[in-house]
Parts: structure tokens; C-alpha cells; sequence
């Protein structure tokens, strides 16, 4: 029997949420294998981000009757691209800040991922998909061990060039930005960890890639096994090793709640 094809309709019903167990399950089968499915999924759900964080609208009903939802999608799809491009403009200005440094451009998008909804979990994979072809091969790890949750993924462009962002919550309060672009002669390979006003970050380079990563409020000791970890990892090009993991849960399980004011 031939496959169900997957339309934007349906894809939108997946993202709100709407479909059933099985037909949920079929199209995260779709979406793991497709890249350009999960592309779209990621579309969607950055504009059902965006449009509840940022403004408060009065509730409303979307259609119901598939041939208009069709349309409504197509919109929606369309205003994520103003979205997407007005954030893009902000952050090539700097946002009221220099982005030269990665760690300064992380700053900027980790304090606006931060401040949208983190209802959903993100598979590493779908976040890869929406990479450009420099930064395909970006290492996004599942940090699930440390019981960080993937909820964010986006692709910023700037003067600089293209940045791909990897935004993971914690249960208590811990936001951490992980973002990858593509190295500068400037870049060292050696793993570089600093500390000022509360916002702990680390920086390296892998291979062709630049990684910043960093965290706000979270205890030093936790973010810097958390940073090498990540570091050794995307060295290597392989997910973080069990006995790393078990040494992620046990540094969470030790370490206070993050102090986000």
C-alpha cells in the first residue's frame, strides 16, 4: 500500500499538535528521514514560537476544512520569513552590541530564544536540516543526560556569514546557547572558557567549525564539564560517551538551580 503523502496541512495538524498516535508517529518517521520535511516542520513550529512569543492576540478558530488550511499555512509560512529576516537584520546590527566576537553574537541570539515558549523538544537531526551547506556537519548533541532539553533551532545570518543555534532548557531555570559557524583564521582550536557578569561561555574550533557555547546563572563547574564535553565530542565528530553522560546527570544532580536575574 502506497505511502500517505505529507502536505503543509498535515504538517501544521503535527505541529499543533492535532493528529492522532499513529499518524503522529508516522509523520516523526517522515521527518527524522526527509530532511526537507523536517525543514518544513521546523518552519512551522519557529513561526508558532514566534508568533506566541511576541505578541498577545485574541483567540481564534483556524479552519478546520483541509483545502483551507492549505492556505492558512501558506500565509503563515510567508509571514515567518519577515520574521525570520527582521531577526536577522536586528542581529547584523548587533543588536546594541558588537558581534565580531562569537560569543558576544551567541549573547544576543541566547537572550532571544530565551525569551520565547519551550514547550516542545527538537531532535538534533531536524535542527541539522535547516543548516546551509558550510555548516551541515555541525556537531548538535542530545544533552539529555544532563537533563538539558533541545528546544530551539535556527539559522541566523549576518555581516559575519551564517550561524547555526542550538537553544536547550533545563527543568530548572537553565538556558544554554550552543552556536556554530564556520572558522575564522582568528579561531584557535584550543578549548577557551570565560566568565563576566553572570554569563559563563566557551570557545573553540573543530576541524572547520567555530563553537561558542554558553549559559547564564549556571554553576562554573557544571557549565565547564558540560563545554568540554561538548568540545571533545565535536572534536571527535561522535555523541558524548555513557560514561560522560552518567558524569553529566550526576554534575546536575549536584549543582544548584540556574540564578537567571
Amino acid at each position: 500500500m502506497a505511502e500517505k503523502p505529507v502536505d503543509l496541512a498535515l504538517l501544521g495538524a503535527y505541529v499543533d499538535g492535532e493528529l492522532g498516535v499513529e499518524e503522529r508517529a508516522r509523520i516523526a518517521d517522515v521527518v527524522a528521514r526527509d530532511p526537507e520535511v523536517a525543514r518544513q516542520v521546523m518552519v512551522l513550529s519557529r513561526l508558532k514560537s514566534a508568533v506566541s512569543g511576541a505578541v498577545d492576540m485574541e483567540a481564534i478558530d483556524l479552519p478546520r476544512d483541509p483545502t483551507r488550511r492549505r492556505w492558512v499555512y501558506g500565509i503563515a509560512a510567508s509571514l515567518l520569513v519577515v520574521v525570520l529576516s527582521a531577526t536577522a537584520i536586528w542581529l547584523t546590527a548587533g543588536g546594541g552590541m558588537g558581534v565580531s566576537d562569537g560569543s558576544d553574537r551567541a549573547l544576543v541570539a541566547h537572550r532571544a530564544w530565551s525569551a520565547t515558549a519551550q514547550d516542545r523538544s527538537l531532535n538534533p537531526r531536524v535542527v541539522l536540516a535547516s543548516a546551509p551547506d558550510e555548516l551541515r556537519f555541525a556537531f548538535v548533541p542530545d544533552l539529555g543526560s544532563a537533563r538539558l532539553r533541545l528546544v530551539h533551532g535556527s539559522v541566523l545570518h549576518g555581516q559575519n556569514g551564517s550561524a547555526l543555534l542550538a537553544g536547550y532548557a533545563g527543568s530548572r531555570g537553565c538556558r544554554v546557547t550552543l552556536m556554530v559557524t564556520v572558522a575564522g583564521s582568528e579561531i584557535s582550536s584550543k578549548f577557551e572558557l570565560t566568565e563576566q557578569a553572570g554569563v559563563t561561555s566557551a570557545r573553540w574550533r573543530a576541524g572547520s567549525l567555530a563553537y561558542a557555547m554558553l549559559a547564564r546563572g549556571m554553576a562554573r563547574q557544571r557549565f565547564h564539564l558540560l563545554a568540554t564535553s561538548v568540545f571533545r565530542a565535536s572534536l571527535e565528530a561522535v555523541p558524548i560517551s555513557r560514561e560522560t553522560q552518567v558524569a553529566l546527570a550526576r554534575s546536575r544532580a549536584n549543582s544548584k538551580p540556574c540564578m537567571l536575574s
